[in-house]
């Protein structure tokens, strides 16, 4: 998969417990590396109660990690022209060390400082192709001329580009996906929901690779990760609600029961022959008591051995589930 690499295990930093300070934050990281995360996420959506701003978050944890992928996840219009996420992202890239980064674009903003509106396209899908590629070109490290429609460039040169230059992953949160086009500019494909919403975004992902000429059998691209839940029976009192099928089309109906392995694994199994080849999950299970490496997870007693212990479960039953199709 080139500069993608394989991602399995993510962690969604924001998608847990709300941190006091940075040093949480690098803490938590600092626990998933060490048990069986291979990446974490931050929600680039600053103004929707998040506790730090992504791009300054993620540059942080660049140099407090040393293994993780780091990626953001990006929700519709976040607010950003494409030149500076473009620009941002590459530092981040370039702190870890390079090579480390998997760079989510959205649609932004429809005027900036490097880019004039020339659209009131707000929602189409033809404006994230076109960020995507402004951000993969300014990528690349040569003078980028863009004339529009949404956003012009003329000249505009992303130096230094991250390690992998062009070829650095982009990922698209699921919810911007309604055609091929999308899965076509992107790499990475974000999917909430049940294993049948999965399906459904994998099948766009083979119809992109086709149309990219890309072959969908040999380099698995555009790759698709399930983002969700992952709990502990104890943090509420009782087993988790486990639904392999989804439930109706809330996206938070599919949850990996860590109390329960054998239905976890039944769950990322469903998922894996949907299609994703990864999980990106928001760990919850804050319990009281005194924290050991044998005790329960509801009697765990701050996060960062939540994080283990979910790594010590998933990171196994991701690789017996998803590894053999890798």
């Amino acid at each position: 998969m080139g500069a993608l690499g394989t991602v399995r295990l993510g962690l969604d930093l924001f998608g847990g417990v709300v941190p006091e300070s940075f040093e949480d934050v690098a803490r938590w990281a600092a626990t998933a590396e060490a048990n069986g995360f291979d990446s974490v996420w931050v929600t680039d959506d600053s103004l929707g109660g998040a506790a730090f701003e992504a791009m300054t978050l993620l540059g942080g944890l660049a140099v407090r990690t040393s293994t993780l992928r780091l990626g953001t996840i990006v929700p519709p219009g976040p607010g950003r022209t494409p030149a500076i996420t473009a620009k941002a992202l590459s530092t981040i890239d370039l702190l870890s060390g390079g090579g480390r980064l998997l760079a989510g674009v959205g649609a932004g903003q429809l005027a900036g400082p490097h880019g004039d509106a020339g659209s009131n396209d707000d929602s189409g899908d033809g404006r994230l192709v076109e960020a995507l590629a402004i951000v993969r070109a300014l990528f690349g490290g040569e003078p980028v001329s863009s004339p529009g429609p949404t956003w012009r460039l003329a000249g505009a040169v992303n130096q230094p580009p991250p390690a992998h230059g062009s070829a650095t992953p982009l990922v698209v949160e699921v919810a911007q996906v309604r055609s091929t086009a999308v899965a076509e500019a992107a790499d990475v494909l974000v999917v909430r929901g049940s294993p049948d919403r999965v399906a459904e975004v994998a099948t766009v992902a083979q119809v992109a690779a086709i149309g990219s000429h890309r072959d969908p059998s040999a380099l698995r691209q555009p790759v698709v990760l399930w983002r969700g839940r992952a709990v502990f029976a104890g943090a509420h009192g009782g087993r988790a609600a486990c639904h392999p099928r989804g439930v109706g089309a809330d996206p938070l109906a599919t949850v990996l029961d860590l109390s329960h392995p054998e239905v976890c694994a039944g769950t990322v199994r469903a998922l894996g022959q949907a299609g994703a080849s990864g999980v990106i999950v928001a760990v919850e299970g804050v319990g009281q008591g005194e924290s050991s490496s044998t005790a329960r997870p509801e009697e765990l007693a701050d996060y960062d051995d939540v994080i283990a212990a979910a790594g010590r479960v998933l990171s196994v039953v991701v690789a017996d589930e998803l590894g053999r199709a890798g």
